[in-house]
Order: structure tokens, then C-alpha cells, then sequence
């Protein structure tokens, strides 16, 4: 599957916007924080099950051990935007589209590479002196099981030095409830 390139530009007026765009099929993130479509001539607020709006979910461990691992899932939705991971300790917060590729990336130690069909939607390790993740470029996430739901497989690993919970806040737009 080929990659999408991001592009990132600036512009004041819709007008500049309408030259650029120019009809070609894009997604826009407003200055208001909204994702928007374009339908032509204008932004507009995207629907269709989606929500405009930045939602929220916390997920909190048991208490684990430094460098212990929890696997779970968080309610999120069938298909989403990823657009920030933030934990209350230093901690290796993992999101994938199966439990099925969660378990076969169990070994996969921090800063290597997932080869081949890996499901990693996303892999963030968060460090003491910056414990907020925003994702750039923006991954889509998807449930890919058989029966897809909202409930999105996760495994987070305490990386603190010492035993505690850790507390997982996921910032995402709803593609598909």
C-alpha cells in the first residue's frame, strides 16, 4: 500500500486556500483544532459518524512493576484519528488494530522498526521531561477484527524506575463510531 504524503501549509485567506486545493482531495485541521473536508469551494465540518470535535478516553493500569507490561483494549472507535497519547509516568504506550497483532509484537524492543503487516497503529515512548505524545503525522486507526468494535487493543509498560500505575489519556477525532 502506498503512503499519503502530509502537507503542511499556511494560508490567510480561503481564497488562497480555494488556489491551492484547486480540487484535489483533501482533509484540513483548523486553526480551531476542527478537522474539516473540502467540498469544493469551502471548508467544511466533516460528518458521516465522525465527530469535529477532539474527544478524550483514560485507560489506568494496575500497578505495575518498572518495565512491566499491561495488555488491554480502550473504547475509542471502529476507525479514528490518533492525534495524542499523554501518561502520568514515564512510560511505552503501544496501539494496534488486532490483539492478534499485539501478541506477535510482544518482543519488538524500543526504536525497532515493525516489519512487514504489523498492525502498529501506534508506538510512543514517553519520557519523564515529556510525558505528552502529539502525533505527526496524524495515524489512522482501525479495529481489524472479524468483528470490529470500538475497542482498540493497547499495551502499555510502565518505564517510571519504580512500581505505580500508569494513566493513559488518548486524544482522537472519530472516523467511523
Amino acid at each position: 500500500m502506498a503512503s499519503v504524503p502530509t502537507v503542511i501549509i499556511k494560508v490567510d485567506t480561503v481564497a488562497e486556500l480555494t488556489n491551492f486545493v484547486n480540487s484535489k482531495p483533501v482533509m484540513l485541521c483548523l486553526e480551531d483544532g476542527k478537522l474539516y473536508g473540502w467540498n469544493g469551494s469551502t471548508p467544511e465540518i466533516l460528518g458521516g459518524g465522525g465527530s469535529a470535535e477532539p474527544q478524550t478516553v483514560v485507560y489506568s493500569t494496575a500497578s505495575l512493576a518498572n518495565n512491566a507490561e499491561e495488555s488491554g483494549t480502550v473504547e475509542i472507535a471502529k476507525t479514528f484519528y490518533l492525534l495524542k497519547m499523554a501518561v502520568d509516568r514515564a512510560s511505552r504506550v503501544r496501539v494496534y488494530s488486532t490483539a492478534a497483532y499485539r501478541a506477535a509484537d510482544a518482543g519488538r524492543v524500543i526504536g525497532e522498526i515493525p516489519a512487514g503487516e504489523h498492525g502498529v497503529i501506534a508506538d510512543g515512548y514517553l519520557l519523564a521531561d515529556n510525558l505528552i505524545l502529539d502525533l505527526m503525522p496524524v495515524p489512522i486507526g482501525t479495529n481489524a477484527e472479524a468483528v470490529r468494535t470500538a475497542d482498540i487493543p493497547i499495551k502499555i509498560q510502565n518505564k517510571s524506575g519504580s512500581a505505580g500505575t500508569v494513566e493513559v489519556t488518548f486524544t482522537y477525532l472519530v472516523i467511523e463510531a
